[in-house]
């Protein structure tokens, strides 16, 4: 397997809770990995560290037992495209339909060494305005929507961003981060957005 520097990140590493391996979704990977530019992710530093398992991120596959029973528990699609007829035909959209907007994808953090010297991150989520589903999304396509681009759906859904710390000492970490996501819920009524997390308020942590 052959990538140009260019077309790939390397030197990430996962402590476990983020990645499994995609001929085995029951098995979690712990370690070092890489990231090509088409989103696909690997085991090893880079190419030349062997061998390269491809790997998947857990959220797209997982789906706790009792996912039936609570909505909170949904499995997160990677896509919100999702039409809602009801609306755009309120909205006269069937009859004249507007270029088709770009919908929200999953996006899975890549940190640097710069994101940890500094201690936090930034990260950007979208709520599904009628529904109690989340998507995390990167900085480029949330400033689309608080902006209220035409290029995307920006009516279906609610744009929010929070700060993440990542370094320090762990205990400190996690309970910073979930008052964090404790006080938006709260004061943005946001119902659900801590089941999203997962109690994992020390994710990224290094």
């Amino acid at each position: 397997m052959y990538y140009p520097k260019s077309q790939i990140k390397t030197d990430l590493y996962t402590q476990g809770d983020e990645l499994c391996y995609a001929n085995d979704r029951n098995q979690t990977y712990t370690g070092y990995y890489f990231q090509t530019s088409a989103g696909k992710y690997f085991t090893g530093k880079s190419p030349s560290d062997k061998p390269n398992n491809e790997l998947v991120i857990i959220n797209q596959y997982s789906t706790p037992s009792n996912a039936t029973q609570d909505p909170l528990f949904e499995e997160r699609p990677n896509t919100f495209n999702i039409i809602n007829n009801g609306y755009y035909r309120s909205k006269n959209y069937l009859n004249n339909p507007p270029t088709t907007p770009n919908y929200p994808t999953q996006y899975y953090p890549i940190l640097t060494q710069a994101d940890y010297d500094l201690g936090e991150f930034q990260r950007y989520f979208l709520k599904k305005a009628n529904e109690v589903k989340y998507i995390e999304i990167n900085k480029t396509e949330y400033n689309k929507y608080v902006s209220k681009l035409e290029v995307v759906p920006f009516q279906l859904y609610i744009p929010l961003s929070i700060p993440w710390e990542i370094s320090g000492d762990r205990n400190k970490v996690y309970n910073t981060n979930k008052q964090t996501v404790e006080l938006k819920q709260q004061r943005q009524q946001l119902p659900g957005f801590k089941s999203y997390f997962r109690e994992r308020y020390d994710q990224f942590y290094k």
